[in-house]
């Protein structure tokens, strides 16, 4: 809904919202994976909260949420950009704004779709550590 809204108030064209829509939910995937993993490797809920916590607003500061890398130095760009969401969040934007077309997605995919089955991959290793174990 708030896609729909964004690419309405921006005058985008309506060509772009279902690359744009499947790019979100892959986004949305790999970060979900990346965060379940951090919560998966901490000893206790506790420390997984708090790392996670700790974890979010760098993440958030270096890859573009907050401040955009054109606005950063260019050592802070230059670290941002390799974070997962800066990585996912470029593409979106050379695809968006900067006109790159779909090769702009398309050229991230391959990584995009490695970092969430990789992510994946390494929860459900955690995950059946738990098995059978009882809090």
């Amino acid at each position: 809904v708030l896609t729909s809204i964004g690419f309405l108030y921006h005058g985008i064209s309506i060509l772009h919202w279902l690359p744009s829509v499947l790019w979100l939910t892959l986004s949305g995937t790999v970060i979900f994976g990346l965060m379940s993993l951090i919560q998966l490797l901490a000893p206790t809920r506790k420390s997984a909260s708090l790392i996670t916590s700790i974890l979010v607003f760098p993440l958030m500061m270096f890859g573009g949420a907050f401040f955009p890398f054109e606005a950063l130095p260019a050592w802070l760009k230059s670290i941002g950009i390799w974070a997962p969401n800066g990585f996912l969040l470029e593409r979106l934007k050379e695809f968006l704004i900067y006109d790159g077309g779909l090769s702009a997605l398309l050229s991230g995919l391959p990584y995009a779709l490695a970092m969430a089955v990789v992510f994946w991959i390494l929860c459900a290793w955690r995950i059946r550590g738990f098995a059978g174990r009882s809090e």
